[in-house]
């Protein structure tokens, strides 16, 4: 069916001028933001902030926000890797090149094939690969796939959901596993966030989710991995919320005391307080290329039950890059280690540099190439299965009728 071209036209018109109207109104929240965050110190956001979740409940059980811990560095001030200085560059000034790290490092990242109740094959897959860099030697690359078939999918309640929360689980076990020699990496990469995102109240979802949690509660406690989540190009805007609530707080808004007559802004005020500012605005305006942020601690509005396991509550540090800027996701227990950190840091510099002017840690680009599972691979997993099923049934399996009328339609 062919596009209405002349709506779609106008439609498109319309949201590049909204576009250009967002970025004024986001300029001119950017100039009072950034003005809040040289007001604060690290110590003083901390203590407001958190008195402000505390007399405000329900900001507390809504609202995702969060604090500094880091009380030596300025909020509107970044930390090259290994303390070094900013160094003069052509349009600039950076942090200075890092040095290979002298210890393993690992990056995990997963694949899916999701349920098609359309084919004619109903099943699942997970493709699993880490690669595993140790100085001095050849890449060392981890696989697993897991094929999942209708008997195995027939108990779930949201057969998609169980596949990705699989993935997410196993994703986090191989940077675990033991590598060339037994080997176990000094630092853990994810592509993401570090926190499971999968929500769901069923018993698969509870399930994945503790076990995500003990796992990583595990790597972290007890291997003594220094785990990350690497998230490009972030949308988020946890800091900004922060800096919103101290500046409600100026303006009176969140008076502490709060009277008993007052109930108090909502998340959704907090959250239209700077509509159309994020995170990494405010951070490529303070930071160089190379510097990280203070490390932030996560308000994370969750349920009992839900909550992280033991030195796994979400932290955060912005890190910018020589073009855009990451975030990246830190365990408690990491977070509290200044020289982990650096540790980290260090490694992520080194490691945006070496594909030229790709700026994206070169670990996690391998993991995701070994892991992807491409079109081509599925038609030919399908049709091993198909095969399969003729040989051993002596049943030929048919895709929907639906499907094949679409398929049809598209050639």
């Amino acid at each position: 069916m062919p596009l209405d071209w002349r709506a779609l036209y106008t439609q498109a018109e319309a949201k590049v001028r909204e576009a250009l109207q967002r970025a004024e109104q986001q300029a001119q929240d950017l100039t009072t933001a950034l003005a809040l965050l040289q007001s604060w110190s690290p110590d003083e956001a901390r203590a407001r902030v958190r008195a402000i979740l505390e007399t405000y409940t329900p900001l507390s059980l809504t609202l995702r926000t969060a604090w500094p811990i880091e009380d030596d560095l300025a909020l509107a001030q970044g930390r090259c890797p290994y303390g070094a200085a900013l160094q003069p560059r052509p349009y600039g000034r950076a942090c200075p090149p890092a040095e290979a790290p002298s210890w393993p490092v690992r990056a995990a990242d997963g694949s899916q094939i999701s349920p098609d109740h359309h084919a004619a094959v109903y099943y699942g897959l997970v493709n699993l690969a880490a690669v595993h860099m140790a100085p001095g030697q050849t890449p060392h690359i981890l696989r697993r796939t897991e094929l999942f078939s209708e008997a195995d999918l027939a108990t779930k309640e949201n057969d998609a959901a169980f596949i990705a929360g699989y993935r997410d689980v196993h994703e986090l076990a191989l940077l675990g596993e033991p590598g060339p020699g037994g080997q176990r990496p000094v630092i853990g990469l994810l592509d993401g966030p570090l926190e499971f995102w999968r929500r769901g109240t069923d018993q698969d979802a509870v399930s994945l989710a503790r076990q995500y949690r003990d796992l990583l509660q595990a790597l972290v406690q007890n291997q003594g991995i220094l785990i990350a989540g690497y998230v490009d190009r972030p949308r988020s805007a946890t800091v900004v919320r922060m800096l919103a609530l101290l500046d409600m707080y100026q303006a009176g808004r969140l008076p502490i005391p709060k009277p008993e007559t007052e109930p108090g802004p909502s998340a959704n005020d907090v959250h239209q307080h700077w509509p159309n500012l994020t995170d990494a605005a405010l951070w490529q305006r303070v930071l160089a290329p190379g510097q990280r942020s203070p490390i932030f601690r996560t308000w994370v509005p969750v349920t009992a039950g839900a909550s992280p396991g033991l030195g796994t509550h979400p932290h955060f540090f912005y890190l910018r890059l020589p073009h855009g800027l990451a975030r990246v996701d830190i365990p408690e227990a990491v977070a509290y280690r200044p020289e982990a950190v650096d540790q980290l840091h260090q490694t992520l510099w080194h490691q945006v540099h070496i594909i030229p002017d790709r700026f994206y840690p070169y670990v996690l680009v391998r993991a995701h190439e070994e892991a992807v599972v491409r079109y081509r691979e599925r038609e030919q997993v399908e049709a091993l299965l198909v095969r399969l099923m003729v040989t051993h049934q002596q049943q030929l399996a048919l895709e929907s009728e639906k499907k094949r009328t679409k398929r049809d339609t598209a050639a």
